[in-house]
Parts: structure tokens; C-alpha cells; sequence
């Protein structure tokens, strides 16, 4: 993916999450995301400790490959917590004299978020045409 894809993807990514608070559909579930990211670190190392400890390759290729599929929408659900921060940031400093902590945080937050978008392309290895890994 290139530079501006990324980008394109992080604005797309900022912009449904300011819709969604203006449309009001945003919806603050504090211990459930707690709950939600622990269930599914848990859920990504077990299988993946068991299958390494008892020598299964095959199950642990497939499990790899099961467990990047989900990653894409764990890191979803963790840029729109970004910017979901980054937005209650961008609403509060309007109410106070530091105006310019509401463009910083959305300048930053976006800026965190591109790079890592970049990041991840390098690190994981796009599927072959055979649509394996």
C-alpha cells in the first residue's frame, strides 16, 4: 500500500468517527473494551502456544494466517478509540482558553495513526496470488 493509500484510509478511518459523534451513534462501553481486547489477547496467544509446543506446523500456519485475517479489525476498532480520544480532546478544548489542544491531539493522533498504518504494511507480508502466506 502506498503513502497515499495509507492516508486515505487514516482520513476515512477520522471521518467516520467524527460522523458517527455527530450523528450521535457513539456509544462509550468503557470495561467491555477492557474486556473485549483482554478475551482477544488471550484468544490469539493460547492456541498459538499450544500449537508451537506440540508441534503442530500446519494448525499453526493456518492459526497464523486466521489470526492476521482478525488483526485488521482489532486495529479498526483501536484507531476508532484513537480518534474517538482524539475528537473528545478536539470538543473539550473548545470549552477551555487552550484552543490549540484540539488540533494538536487530532494533528498527532492522526499522524500516530498513519505511521503505523505504514508500519504494519512493511511488517506483514501481503498474500501471493495463490492467496497464501
Amino acid at each position: 500500500m502506498t503513502w497515499r493509500g495509507s492516508f486515505l484510509e487514516t482520513s476515512s478511518a477520522l471521518t467516520a468517527v467524527i460522523v458517527a459523534d455527530l450523528l450521535g451513534s457513539v456509544v462509550t462501553l468503557g470495561y467491555y473494551y477492557v474486556i473485549g481486547i483482554f478475551s482477544a489477547i488471550t484468544i490469539g496467544l493460547l492456541p498459538a502456544v499450544i500449537f508451537a509446543k506440540r508441534k503442530k506446523e500446519g494448525l499453526l500456519k493456518w492459526y497464523k494466517h486466521a489470526i492476521n485475517r482478525f488483526s485488521v479489525w482489532l486495529s479498526v476498532i483501536l484507531v476508532a478509540n484513537i480518534f474517538a480520544s482524539a475528537w473528545t480532546v478536539f470538543k473539550l478544548a473548545s470549552t477551555t482558553d487552550q484552543l490549540w489542544a484540539g488540533p494538536l491531539a487530532i494533528g498527532l493522533f492522526f499522524v500516530l495513526v498513519l505511521l503505523a498504518k505504514r508500519i504494519m504494511t512493511l511488517l506483514i507480508p501481503a498474500e501471493d496470488a495463490r492467496g497464501s502466506l
